[in-house]
C-alpha cells in the first residue's frame, strides 16, 4: 500500500500480509518465514524509492505492523485468503459461497491514478490480440464491430464474459488479451477502430487499497 496512506489503511495492509504469510507458511509446513523464499525490498531499495521520506515512511509501516500485531483473518478457524488489489471499479467483488469472506462492498477509487485508461486498437490489432488467446479460433478483423458483445458481468462494472465473432471468452483472458488493468471494461467499436474503456486496477477481490 502506498507510503502516503493513512495509518488505518497501513494496518489493514498489514493484517492482511501477516494472514497471507502465515497461511503460506501453514500450507508449507514451515516454521520460518525465511525459508519460503519470498522476495522482499532490502532497505536500499526502500531508501532509493522513497528518498528523504524513507524513514517516516518506513516507521509508519512499522508502526502499523506493531500496532496489529498477532492480528490475522480467520473464517471458521481457518485462515484465509487475504486478497487484495489496488483500486476497485466502484465496488468490491463477490467470489462465491467458498470465499464467503469475499463480499461486494462499495469504494469509491476514482482519484487512483490510472483508474480511468482508454485504449484504441484497429480492428487488426483487436483480432491479433483475440486470436493469440490460447485456443482461440482465428477471428478476422473485417467487420470487427459487430462481432463484439459484451455478454455477462458481476458485482456491476466486472466483465465474466465477452463473445468474439462466435467464441465466448472470459473478462480474465479478455483482460489479458488486450493488457488491461482489469476486468471492469467495455467497447466502442466501429469500422476504424475498437476503443476499450476500463475503470480501476487488479482483479476486484478482497481489500481495495485505494478505498481503505
Amino acid at each position: 500500500i502506498d507510503g502516503s496512506a493513512p495509518p488505518g489503511a497501513k494496518e489493514a495492509q498489514a493484517v492482511a500480509a501477516r494472514t497471507n504469510l502465515y497461511k503460506t507458511m501453514e500450507e508449507a509446513q514451515c516454521n520460518q518465514a525465511d525459508d519460503l523464499g519470498i522476495e522482499y525490498d532490502s532497505l536500499s531499495e526502500m531508501k532509493n524509492r522513497w528518498g528523504e521520506e524513507f524513514s517516516q515512511i518506513y516507521q509508519s509501516y512499522e508502526a502499523a505492523v506493531s500496532a496489529t500485531a498477532g492480528e490475522v483473518l480467520t473464517c471458521d478457524g481457518q485462515l484465509i485468503d487475504a486478497l487484495f488489489h489496488e483500486a476497485s471499479a466502484g465496488n468490491t467483488r463477490t467470489m462465491g459461497e467458498e470465499y464467503p469472506w469475499l463480499v461486494s462492498v462499495e469504494s469509491d477509487d476514482q482519484l487512483c491514478d490510472g483508474y480511468l485508461t482508454v485504449t484504441d486498437f484497429s480492428p487488426e490489432k483487436f483480432a491479433e490480440a483475440v486470436n493469440a488467446v490460447d485456443g482461440a479460433r482465428q477471428v478476422s478483423a473485417e467487420e470487427i464491430a459487430g462481432k463484439i458483445q459484451i455478454i455477462n458481468r458481476a458485482d456491476g462494472a466486472y466483465v465474466t464474459a465477452v463473445q468474439v465473432d462466435q467464441q465466448i471468452f472470459s473478462g480474465e483472458e479478455m483482460a489479458a488479451a488486450l493488457q488491461l488493468n482489469s476486468t471492469a471494461f467495455s467497447f466502442e467499436a466501429d469500422s476504424e477502430r475498437v476503443r476499450v474503456i476500463c475503470t480501476g486496477i487488479g482483479h476486484g477481490w478482497g481489500l481495495s487499497q485505494t478505498g481503505a
